[in-house]
């Protein structure tokens, strides 16, 4: 089932939904581009020949990473606030360490070979944004020791 041409001029496209297989038994899910890999069984006591559509979308769920491997989510978490963190330190140490001038919010360093500039502000962010993922991935891995999600 694609676009079908009505006349010359006009292209009819068919709308996503739950149609008959026509390469099976049950129901499949055209997306308005592609028939999908989702399907359905047909209703119970229906003839397999019929090709009216369900009353109701069939409840199929799509796999979802995070909730098979909650473990790689609460890694996630401590491995990206650590690297926001180590990356708001370092600019950090920096203006603290070298000799530098500061114009507002941005801080240029100047050492031997190099020249760095620190803006104090998005590096703030960065440390805040480091210390929620930290805290989150504490929070997840809480719960997963106490059996809530």
């Amino acid at each position: 089932m694609e676009c079908s041409q009505a006349d010359d001029r006009e292209v009819v496209h068919v709308p996503p939904g739950w149609y008959a297989d026509t390469g099976g038994v049950g129901m499949r899910y055209w997306d308005g581009a592609q028939w999908t890999e989702y399907q359905s069984a047909p209703p119970p006591n229906s003839d397999p020949g019929t090709t009216a559509a369900p009353s109701k979308k069939p409840n199929i769920k799509k796999p979802n990473i995070w909730r098979r491997h909650p473990v790689l989510l609460i890694v996630l978490n401590f491995v990206m606030g650590i690297c926001l963190l180590l990356y708001a330190a370092i600019g950090f140490i920096t203006v603290a360490t070298e000799d530098c001038t500061r114009s507002g919010f941005v801080v240029e360093c100047q050492s031997d070979q190099l020249t760095t500039t620190v803006n104090l502000f998005w590096t703030g962010v960065i440390a805040v944004f480091g210390l929620l993922a930290l805290l989150r991935g504490i929070l997840l891995l809480r719960a997963r020791k106490s059996g809530t999600k």
